[in-house]
């Protein structure tokens, strides 16, 4: 007997929702709970699940359809399992502005009005653009080559915080003895690669709904600049098209830096878009390159019981931290089990016999040892080929676009935002950006501000700063201040086993302005936003001190590291 897919209840006083999307077809398979569509209530997208598992035997509502509480959208059955759908279901009426989206959706393309913009890119800057260019009243067109979230959501910050999630469990039960039976337990890597792969598809549905939501016409394909009112579209199916936007913003992202004379080969050896290919733990595994996301792999499989090598050309590693917490760093990855090498870089590479023999070293000492994998975490390059900037005339330096801190370009009319203008190339940094495009765009003056913005290494333990580093620091004010506050002293801390660490804050003696904030510890890519909310707020070192915050916690290290700061410490 087939099963009926109803509007379940929608909330306090919400009657009614719109279809948005269907996510399977009429004759694919479903599992019980699997969501099988998508409704709009109040600005909210709820999902639909499946009551039973089976196949989509018949979809009655279509999409863009308004419907109400108990009204029946389809019918789930068994497979194999023949039935007619009845004639007389209940209607729903068609939403008038629905109707019309897919007529004005291929207009859309090649209108030229009032407000409209083109967004080339869709990672966290393009769509935080396409999005916010919408609500203004804008009629947005984004071209995407790849995926909707770009490189962080599918190669970048989603997926390794996933990873991380997971190992840190290992971790945990590897550093305590209160855990009985744990020794020996370990990661089954295709599921993880599953569980991943499932977090990032919602993910990437979520921002597609989001383009719905707004109607925003998203075009999967590839764009270059025609001249600087013109650009030439290229869909994946379907033929080339020129628009002429009012406004265009490029969010083009980036792409992985390479080692001359490496090859990555996406089977023994990766950069950081193939390594999510790697279906087993290497037993030793080589990373180069001790930025963030070298640091995070290194911790990763480290913790799933990889042999980790971690070399880093320069003299020190964590390059663009706090000498004091890179050090720290450092430190604590050493302890950790991962040979981490500086000055030190990769001078020769090769594949023979499904090993990766690595000749390392410098001018001055050289040394070949073998390795089941190797990894290239060298950075990113801003992705500009084949945007044709040269026909518009738009500036770039060193490979990146040059804009002004309002995003604007050279070009009238032509803005820029996130990895294709270089670093600090944080999805975070490109939101901001994007909402600081938006604004300008619309008649607003707006700067970005770097230094206000956080940075984050999701190592273990974490690192989360703000502001100038000690360094920078005291070459504008020679006369500043530093207090410490360490985790080991935290109650907090202290009962979870996470004393590793502390609370750094640099500040102006005489008006107590907070210069710049860095953590080492548990969470501290989490407490740095209070710091970050701090500066931005232009908060003082008094104002901190005197926060009351909960107990436990570890944010009270934040309040005693600014008491310390004023001569006030409470534990220590």
């Amino acid at each position: 007997m087939p099963v009926e897919i109803l509007v379940p209840y929608l909330g306090h006083n919400v009657k009614k929702a719109k279809l948005i999307e269907w996510m399977k077809a009429e004759g694919d398979a479903v599992e019980e709970e699997e969501i099988v569509a998508h409704l709009e209530a109040e600005k909210a997208v709820l999902e639909i699940q499946s009551p039973a598992a089976g196949v989509l035997a018949a979809i009655v509502v279509p999409e863009g359809t308004e419907v109400q509480v108990g009204d029946l959208m389809g019918y789930i059955a068994k497979a194999g399992e023949s039935f007619e759908v009845p004639k007389t279901v209940p209607s729903a009426k068609k939403s008038p502005e629905s109707a019309k989206v897919s007529v004005e959706a291929s207009e859309q393309i090649a209108e030229t009005h009032p407000q409209s913009i083109l967004v080339i890119g869709g990672g966290p800057g393009g769509y935080t653009a396409a999005i916010k260019a919408a609500q203004k009243g804008a009629k947005v067109t984004l071209i995407e080559k790849s995926k909707l979230g770009g490189t962080c959501l599918h190669t970048g910050c989603m997926p390794t915080k996933a990873y991380l999630a997971k190992a840190k469990v290992l971790e945990q039960l590897a550093a305590s003895d209160v855990y009985a039976g744990a020794n020996g337990i370990g990661v089954d890597i295709k599921k993880l690669m599953g569980y991943t792969n499932t977090a990032i598809g919602k993910l990437t549905n979520g921002v597609g709904m989001l383009m719905k939501r707004y109607e925003i016409n998203v075009v999967n394909g590839s764009a270059s600049l025609l001249g600087t009112d013109k650009v030439s579209v290229q869909p994946i199916d379907g033929e080339a098209f020129e628009i002429r936007p009012d406004v265009l913003i490029i969010a083009a992202g980036s792409v992985p830096s390479d080692i001359p004379g490496i090859a990555v080969d996406g089977r023994r050896i990766h950069n950081t878009d193939t390594i999510w290919t790697l279906d087993h733990v290497p037993k030793r595994m080589l990373i180069a390159g001790s930025g963030a996301v070298g640091t995070e792999f290194a911790c990763i499989y480290n913790a799933l019981g990889a042999s980790v090598k971690l070399v880093e050309m320069l003299d020190k590693a964590m390059p663009g931290l706090d000498r004091e917490i890179a050090d720290a760093l450092s430190a604590s990855l050493k302890k950790r089990g991962i040979d981490l090498m500086t000055s030190t870089g990769i001078l020769k590479a090769e594949i023979s016999k499904g090993v990766v023999s690595a000749t390392l070293g410098n001018s001055e000492t050289q040394s070949t040892e073998p390795f089941d994998c190797l990894l290239v975490a060298a950075g990113r390059k801003p992705e500009i080929e084949g945007l044709g900037l040269e026909r518009a005339g738009v500036a770039t330096d060193r490979g990146a676009i040059v804009v002004g801190p309002d995003m604007r370009t050279n070009v009238d009319r032509i803005y820029a935002i996130g990895d294709v203008i270089g670093p600090p190339m944080l999805a975070h940094a490109a939101f901001h950006e994007a909402d600081v495009a938006v604004d300008n765009i619309f008649g607003g003056d707006r700067r970005a501000d770097y230094r206000k913005i956080a940075y984050c290494v999701y190592s273990y333990p974490e690192v989360g700063s703000v502001g100038w580093t000690e360094e920078q620091a005291m070459n504008a004010h020679p006369d500043c201040k530093i207090t410490r506050f360490p985790f080991s002293a935290n109650g907090k801390a202290m009962v979870c086993g996470e004393t590793e660490g502390l609370v750094k804050i640099i500040f102006e003696d005489k008006l107590g302005e907070l210069l710049g904030v860095h953590i080492i510890g548990e969470h501290a890519t989490e407490l740095i936003a209070n710091f970050a909310t701090a500066v931005s707020s232009e908060l003082s070192i008094d104002e901190i001190a005197s926060t009351v915050m909960a107990h436990p916690t570890l944010s009270e290290a934040m309040a005693e590291a600014a008491q310390a700061g004023i001569g006030h410490a409470l534990h220590i």
